[in-house]
């Protein structure tokens, strides 16, 4: 079972000019956003423990970003 609910999901992607969403497609999205935050977790954890902290911060996500190949976040 996936830990993020799918409503929110099929929201982006209608928010992005989907009209419609299959319940498999949605699945797969699901699938892939949860993979994608796990590794973003793991890079962002990995960059704390490098500084010597336990604690994820906004410059650990930054990181992670880059180090996943993801845009960086405009206004964030």
């Amino acid at each position: 079972m996936s830990e993020i609910p799918s409503a929110p999901v099929k929201r982006i992607f209608q928010k992005n000019g989907a009209e419609r969403v299959s319940a498999s497609a949605l699945g797969i999205a699901v699938t892939a956003t949860e993979e994608y935050i796990a590794g973003l977790a793991k890079a962002a954890s990995a960059s704390a423990a490098k500084e010597g902290r336990k604690t994820v911060m906004d410059a650990d996500i930054d990181a992670a970003r880059h180090t996943c190949g993801a845009p960086p976040v405009i206004g964030g």
